[in-house]
């Protein structure tokens, strides 16, 4: 995780029995809305190096972003989606970066196969995606 690269991070949940397993593991977890700028000021964190979304409701990520980059213009926010349907809004609301688990999971699953070492993964990955989408142009406050 985060804390074996020496990374310090805080961890917002709202799910309590997540937030036990972060405290036995001796994560700092805090229970509330990590969307929330008062939360995460309240928290002690007045500037953050870099916000990680990671919801599983694509309407959240979503609305996290658009709150998160209202409250650090200029602080790098990393959002997770699932398709690459989902990037463009995302980007749009602020995303600084979208890391498309669809996406990352066939270029891994192609590596593995033996077709990464020169690029070979993701051509395929294009092929077996078909056409995607325009690309969204984000652009900071």
């Amino acid at each position: 995780g985060l804390a074996g690269w020496g990374t310090q991070f805080i961890a917002f949940d709202r799910n309590p029995s997540r937030i036990a397993v972060g405290l036995a593991k001796q994560v700092r977890v805090v229970y509330g809305d990590g969307a929330s700028p008062e939360l995460l000021r309240a928290a002690g964190i007045v500037r953050p190096r870099a916000i990680v979304v990671t919801y599983a409701n694509d309407k959240r990520c979503l609305e996290s972003t658009e709150r998160l980059r209202d409250a650090f213009p200029d602080v790098p926010i990393f959002v997770r989606a699932r398709t690459a349907l989902d990037a463009a809004p995302l980007m749009r609301a602020g995303a600084t970066e979208v890391v498309v688990e669809a996406v990352e999971a066939a270029v891994r699953f192609a590596s593995l196969l033996g077709s990464g070492g020169d690029g070979r993964a993701r051509a395929l990955l294009r092929r077996l995606q078909g056409p995607a989408p325009a690309p969204a142009v984000a652009a900071k406050p």
